[in-house]
């Protein structure tokens, strides 16, 4: 009897259950659509894990510019168009996306890879971004379609990385040599949860590299409180714009001397319930010091550090 009474629950139980678990799993997964990849830089590799390995230095990208490209067929209807219609069609198979790259461990294989994923708008926090796949395949279709499209690809779209990991995805995944020469836009995230970031800045290598991003004209440093609640209380009594310029961080940020820059801009989010991601208020009186510490910086990057 006992025994009838307890299966009977556990029936009503799991009933009642699956809808609740349906719809938060439903949600979840509209959540992580708009977060973009799940980072991590505290995770180590096992000794027995494989490292990644550099690009090859002999692609044609880099080489094309002192080898001749190899004859293409002449009866190639694309081909034939001309070359401003090609280049449109290809800034919409290949451009005017927000793309994640970042680290992670192949389990199956043991080893790290670079991977990424590209959102259809720049709003992460908006649920309503999908994700919108690069057709990265169109670049393995000819030489001259390779070395027509590769720029393309670097330059109309916004690059998200985190900081720490911003040499080995160039090394590994978006090539130095060409990647550097062509992207135009980049966000850098700091992914924190205690602590000072800007005194503490753990992305010892990542201002030299940025320095060498020859055709950069829109920097993003994102920062973001991992955290559950508002990040916004860790930073009572902060003034942005007095105390970062004298901080390890934004000392680091002074001595980037970048004349092409158009942009430099900060965010600031926290994660709120569900993990969404929530920006500074511009009711805040931190987003008025943001503004100001923006315009600071800007200045000082694309001048000659007289400003300072």
């Amino acid at each position: 009897m006992v025994n009838s009474a307890l299966s009977l629950l556990e029936l009503v139980l799991s009933i009642a259950c699956w809808a609740p678990i349906r719809l938060y799993a439903h949600y979840r997964r509209r959540m992580q659509r708009a977060r973009g990849p799940s980072y991590s830089w505290e995770s180590s590799p096992s000794a027995k894990t494989v490292p990644l390995k550099p690009l090859s230095s002999t692609r044609i990208d880099i080489y094309s510019s002192s080898h001749s490209l190899a004859t293409q067929p002449q009866n190639c209807a694309f081909l034939r168009l001309p070359l401003e219609l090609r280049l449109a069609i290809y800034e919409e198979a290949l451009g005017k996306r927000h793309v994640h790259v970042f680290l992670a461990i192949d389990h199956t294989h043991n080893k790290w890879i670079v991977k990424s994923q590209s959102l259809d708008g720049e709003d992460e926090a908006d649920p309503e971004v999908l994700v919108r796949p690069i057709s990265v395949a169109l670049l393995s279709t000819c030489r001259q379609i390779y070395t027509e499209t590769h720029a393309i690809l670097f330059q109309t779209n916004i690059f998200s990385v985190l900081a720490q990991q911003l040499d080995t995805v160039m090394l590994c995944g978006l090539g130095e040599q060409i990647g550097r020469q062509h992207i135009r836009q980049l966000r850098i995230i700091y992914r924190y949860s205690f602590g000072d970031i800007f005194e503490t800045d753990p992305a010892t290598r990542l201002f030299p590299q940025l320095a060498q991003f020859a055709a950069l004209t829109h920097l993003t440093f994102v920062f973001e409180h991992t955290a559950s609640y508002n990040a916004l209380r860790s930073m009572d009594g902060y003034n942005l714009e007095e105390q970062v310029p004298r901080s390890i961080w934004g000392r680091r940020v002074m001595g980037l001397r970048m004349p092409q820059l158009k942009q430099l801009r900060l965010h600031f989010v926290y994660y709120g319930l569900g993990g969404r991601k929530i920006p500074l208020p511009k009711n805040a009186p931190e987003y008025h010091q943001c503004l100001a510490l923006e315009k600071r910086l800007l200045e000082v990057v694309v001048g000659n550090g007289t400003q300072t």
